[in-house]
């Protein structure tokens, strides 16, 4: 089924690892500090604007070499561990490229809460391809690593480097931002649950536009907080889920500014001035019963943080 003589890695000899050497990937989640639709696209899809911040939540990735892929998923039972999940579509797009068969034992630990807008499923499919090119002695070059990324999911690409970026295109086309300071962010996460399909599927040419680049970039390089972070689906989520809209204005009431969906919801975010600010403002949200958590942008994407043998 693989072909080691894969014509795209032409001459390349691979290496099986110790079967027992271990890594442990850290995969971020992500905020949209701002996100447009600018129209619909003759393939069905939309072209974006937005621009993608990684953050200090993420989950925990371990790949350890076996004789087959494996998936197993720790804290939340709704995850599939077949090849409904990102991580094994990584996994098999990598073995179809270099011709590697994908014997990994991967085991996720969940603390993205699926279907919140953070990114989750597109951060462990950046981990899973990084583990699984550092096991095989890089045989994939960052170009390659980006391709196959791009063929997983608009935001996989961004999770490979973090930091800050603007996407455009489907959001595949990413230029890196500069930010003088971490930015400190407090997650709320509201009882609903948004499909991104369907949310898109919501959308009209009203609902299309683009950000303002120049006072979000201002406010990135020092300036002054811009009043809103505008999120296309913001007005058809709202009507749809109350839910949302409360928990929106209670993060304005909170302090917090400015506020916004982070990509089609349902997780809500807003700014705050400082670290100090965010804890008594998660603090104040849990209290009101609305989960929270205090979190802050970080200038990496996926990273390895434990290299070891077994």
């Amino acid at each position: 089924m693989y072909d080691l003589t894969n014509p795209k890695a032409p001459g390349r000899i691979y290496r099986r690892v110790n079967e027992s050497h271990k890594l442990q990937i850290r995969c971020p989640a992500k905020v949209n500090l701002g996100l447009a639709v600018l129209d619909r696209r003759d393939d069905g899809y939309h072209n974006v604007e937005t621009i993608l911040a990684a953050i200090s939540l993420g989950d925990g990735l371990t790949a350890l070499r076996a004789e087959e892929l494996s998936l197993t998923v720790y804290g939340q039972h709704s995850v599939p561990v077949d090849r409904r999940n990102l991580v094994w579509k990584a996994a098999e797009a990598f073995a179809e490229v270099t011709g590697i068969p994908p014997g990994v034992r991967f085991e996720l630990s969940k603390r993205i809460p699926p279907g919140s807008g953070l990114g989750g499923g597109s951060s462990d499919a950046a981990g899973a391809l990084v583990a699984l090119n550092h096991l095989h002695d890089s045989p994939l070059d960052p170009d390659e690593m980006t391709e196959i990324a791009t063929g997983l999911g608009a935001d996989v690409p961004f999770f490979l480097d973090g930091g800050i970026a603007l996407a455009e295109g489907r959001g595949e086309r990413l230029r890196v931002l500069k930010s003088k300071a971490q930015i400190c962010i407090v997650l709320a996460f509201p009882k609903a649950a948004v499909s991104t399909t369907w949310a898109y599927g919501q959308l009209s040419e009203e609902d299309f536009g683009r950000l303002p680049l120049e006072e979000i970039e201002g406010w990135l390089d020092g300036g002054p907080a811009p009043r809103e972070l505008p999120n296309a689906f913001s007005r058809k989520i709202t009507r749809f889920f109350g839910e949302i809209g409360r928990t929106l204005e209670t993060l304005r009431r909170s302090g917090l500014k400015p506020v916004s969906l982070s990509g089609s919801g349902a997780c809500c975010f807003g700014i705050a001035q400082d670290e100090n600010q965010a804890f008594q403002a998660a603090h104040s949200l849990e209290s009101r019963g609305i989960a929270s958590i205090p979190t802050e942008t970080i200038d990496k994407g996926v990273s390895i943080i434990e290299n070891k043998i077994a």
